[in-house]
């Protein structure tokens, strides 16, 4: 049977949120901005383009504080916008990393999994350390930021379901995925 593939990979980053697999939920929650963008961008023909934009669109462009936005590039706190979730999905997907921090000039970023871990953090803190040999260095200005993966996955959850219905209303062509409930059953039954 073919299925809706929005709907399905939807499913399936729920179901790992619910069995607290935060790591795979995140995974497949990186797809979906790929699956949307096509949906909704057809024209675009390179993925990276595409993605952001829809991204942007629908999240980016209302993550940063507006407080931010007419302050010095360097003032601004970090936020997640297309160009970033893009960053982190390549990292991730192609090399297994989810530390982008050095390549969005973040120095201290982090994607801390499980429901109960911290909400989102971002700010500048002032920072030292103590090295073995007694002495200490102070650094200034650091740039931190730390990210739940059960929230980001849940925000892009939300985004998509809401996209599908959309798309459904303005009869976009949908993707589909070949699915067969009878072929999970055959194997968990003892018959």
């Amino acid at each position: 049977m073919r299925e809706n593939s929005l709907k399905v990979l939807i499913q399936e980053i729920n179901n790992c949120l619910d069995s607290n697999n935060d790591l795979a939920a995140l995974i497949i929650a990186l797809t979906i901005p790929d699956i949307c963008g096509k949906i909704m961008f057809p024209e675009i023909t390179k993925t990276g383009p595409r993605y952001k934009k829809w991204f942007d669109y629908y999240i980016g462009d209302f993550e940063q504080s507006p407080f931010d936005k007419n302050k010095p590039k360097d003032e601004q706190l970090p936020y997640m916008n297309g160009e970033i979730f893009y960053k982190l999905r390549c990292f991730l997907l192609h090399e297994g990393n989810d530390d982008i921090g050095k390549s969005i000039s973040v120095d201290d970023f982090c994607i801390d999994y499980g429901k109960r871990s911290c909400l989102e953090t971002r700010g500048f803190i002032n920072r030292t350390d103590y090295l073995d040999n007694g002495s200490k260095v102070n650094h200034k200005k650091i740039v931190v930021w730390h990210i739940n993966a059960y929230q980001l996955c849940k925000k892009i959850v939300l985004t998509a379901e809401q996209f599908l219905q959309t798309a459904e209303k303005e009869n976009w062509e949908l993707p589909t995925i070949q699915t067969s409930q009878e072929i999970s059953k055959m194997f968990l039954t003892n018959k």
